[in-house]
């Protein structure tokens, strides 16, 4: 009797631990995302929606606020609504994120530009945690004399969150 009630004490022991353990360490969710630009920037600052595909499927907005094009990314905010969270909100430019060129091209009146977007979200309520929001972000435009007149814009890549 005294080997049982030693062994179902460990046990239980062990169970909690271990879901103290489970309970603390963050859960990731990777989604692919893709959207549009949704209007004409407003000085620094650029809004997109689009529609997350994968562990957190839904539509998501974001704007960014950056010190120029290619640039710093110095705030703004994301929200991506879902099913199994609600709306898990975000916000820029904790940690400097950036906007790179990747490349420029022109041909028939045509030209693209092409950026790398990538910043940390820090998570707050509902879900408080972290992320990461990595895009590529593609400018459409007609040739003009002083370089690309952008008309419509796309993005694609992946956010990564962890509550």
């Amino acid at each position: 009797m005294h080997k049982l009630l030693l062994s179902v004490m460990l046990a239980l022991a062990l169970a909690v631990g271990s879901a103290a353990t489970a309970a603390a360490s963050p859960t990731s969710y990777s989604d692919t995302v893709v959207g549009i630009e949704t209007a004409l920037p407003q000085g620094n600052t650029s809004t997109f929606a689009g529609f997350a595909f994968g562990q957190l499927p839904g539509p998501w907005t974001a704007s960014v606020s950056y010190t120029s094009v290619p640039g710093a990314i110095i705030g703004g905010s994301f929200a991506l609504k879902t099913s199994r969270f609600g709306v898990v909100k975000g916000l820029f430019g904790a940690t400097g994120g950036t906007i790179a060129l990747l490349r420029s091209s022109s041909g028939g009146g045509f030209c693209t530009q092409t950026y790398e977007v990538a910043d940390t979200l820090s998570l707050g309520a509902p879900t408080t945690g972290s992320g990461t929001f990595d895009v590529i972000l593609t400018h459409y435009g007609f040739v003009v004399a002083d370089g690309c007149q952008v008309f419509f814009a796309t993005v694609y890549g992946t956010v990564i969150l962890s509550f």
